[in-house]
């Protein structure tokens, strides 16, 4: 890792405690090293496929922070889903 210093790192900082942080694709290992780097062992670090599977079974919102890049990259249907919990807290 080189700078930790960046937008994700502020993010992940100021997530809620025990909250799901959406990463923009499946390659997890990175965002994972990050937030156990800044001590946020806490987070949940998924990709957007988690989207998905979450409004699938129908679950109850749980706060969610999603990283800047994956605003950017999330289908229709996920962006909404993602607007959907934010309404519901």
């Amino acid at each position: 890792m080189t700078r930790r210093s960046g937008i994700t790192t502020r993010a992940m900082l100021a997530a809620p405690h025990g909250a799901v942080y959406v990463w923009p694709n499946q390659k997890l290992l990175y965002p994972r090293q990050l937030a156990e780097f800044l001590g946020r062992d806490d987070l949940v670090i998924v990709g957007p496929s988690w989207l998905d599977a979450h409004r699938a079974l129908g679950r109850q919102p749980v706060p969610t922070v999603t990283d800047h890049m994956a605003v950017r990259l999330l289908t229709d249907e996920q962006f909404a889903m993602l607007r959907r919990q934010d309404l519901a807290k």
